[in-house]
């Protein structure tokens, strides 16, 4: 066990995620305090034996007010001294508050500009592109669909917001 990290809080938001389930045992082995924010009693978390303690609250993307207040709450209690989010809605929560969160608790996220910079997908793919990192070809200045076929970009074609996550306005078009 690392003596660094013995005791340390840990507040593991997005209990509902695989990835925040796997994160605790971790933190759990290196002797940290651990506690995670569900919305659920089916959360996985929520029905781990793993965490330490278990906050039944917000934490999802259906109530992003409710969650956003939940996790100004915690992280002001001033209990923890680390915050990670799994999810991109709490992490952007934890972005657009990091200054003001940053008095009470060590924020496992980008600064905001940063952040925002980043959560664009075409800013991503121009520099995949200018670097020459494989990603998929895309197209930013397409203004109709005569200029999508005339470009090199072959079928299929995968339509996608340039903000938002998961699958939320992503289209697949198999042929013209």
């Amino acid at each position: 066990m690392d003596s660094r990290f013995v005791g340390k809080k840990i507040l593991l938001l997005d209990g509902l995620t695989s990835q925040c389930l796997e994160y605790t045992k971790a933190f759990n082995e290196l002797g940290c305090d651990t506690t995670v924010l569900c919305d659920d009693l089916f959360d996985t978390c929520y029905a781990s034996r793993h965490p330490k303690h278990k906050i039944l609250g917000v934490s999802n993307v259906r109530d992003l007010k409710g969650t956003e207040e939940w996790i100004l709450k915690l992280v002001k209690s001033n209990q923890y001294d680390v915050v990670i989010p799994f999810t991109e809605y709490s992490a952007t929560i934890l972005s657009h508050h990091k200054k003001e969160l940053s008095a009470y608790a060590h924020l496992i996220v980008n600064n905001q500009d940063v952040f925002d910079y980043a959560q664009d997908k075409n800013n991503v793919m121009k520099v995949c592109m200018e670097n020459d990192l494989p990603c998929p070809m895309t197209i930013f200045d397409a203004k109709s669909v005569a200029d999508i076929l005339s470009s090199d970009i072959r079928f299929p074609i995968i339509l996608k917001p340039r903000l938002g996550f998961g699958s939320h306005g992503f289209h697949k078009i198999e042929s013209k």
